[in-house]
């Protein structure tokens, strides 16, 4: 994905910078009259699914970063019984939550479909009988193998085989070093389906300063580090 993003940039003559380099060599792919972003944002989600490098591309004043969320973990922990003035949890299945990957190619020798289907029913089971089967389908080209397809839709079914949790604080004490794309630990201990301490991806966030004091509010997202 960094060399997605280093070749679009320069190309259009953007600022930019690789903050961190991907080590994964997404496949290629044919993506003719689509938008550039969607270009990068293939080769971030493929990595992603395939190699557990969750990068992120981010505007910083100006210059396009590619970075590695993994270096925007700020080490701030926010805890219910420490300053936090109130949160609000949502858990959902309704996007990005699904129990069953299927993919296809169209084979041109052939003229014929080729599916690739795995689903839940390899970790028993239990999120089918929970939701029922939520399907992600997705063509793939026709270059990949059986062996690379299947890995693909193993590696997307572990990232999304699971309900969405959204997080939002309020009247949190205020930290400059916390901006969308920023690392920091939840540590709540009643949410209302259990206890989570665990690391959130901050999505949004605003800073306050009234009569000398810094506050801020966030929303975040649960996110899958391994």
């Amino acid at each position: 994905s960094s060399d997605i993003t280093a070749q679009i940039c320069q190309k259009m003559v953007v600022p930019y910078k690789i903050v961190d380099a991907s080590t994964f060599i997404c496949p290629p792919k044919i993506m003719d009259n689509d938008k550039y972003y969607n270009h990068i944002k293939y080769a971030l989600d493929y990595t992603l699914a395939m190699a557990k490098q969750h990068f992120i591309l981010r505007c910083n004043f100006g210059v396009i970063e590619h970075v590695n969320i993994l270096s925007l973990d700020t080490n701030l922990l926010i805890a219910d019984r420490y300053g936090l003035e109130s949160y609000n949890l949502k858990s959902s299945i309704s996007e990005e939550t699904y129990n069953q990957i299927k993919l296809y190619t169209e084979n041109s020798k052939t003229n014929k479909r080729e599916v690739y289907i795995v689903n839940d029913s390899i970790n028993g089971g239990d999120n089918i009988r929970r939701w029922g089967i939520l399907q992600h389908t997705e063509k793939v080209d026709e270059e990949l193998n059986a062996a690379q397809i299947e890995a693909k839709a193993r590696g997307m079914l572990q990232l999304y085989n699971r309900a969405k949790r959204d997080l939002k604080f309020t009247g949190l004490p205020g930290d400059f070093s916390v901006m969308a794309g920023s690392l920091v630990t939840a540590k709540i201990s009643y949410t209302g389906i259990g206890n989570l301490f665990e690391k959130v991806l901050v999505t949004e966030c605003s800073h306050e300063i009234t009569n000398n004091e810094h506050r801020m509010t966030m929303r975040a997202q649960v996110v899958t580090l391994d």
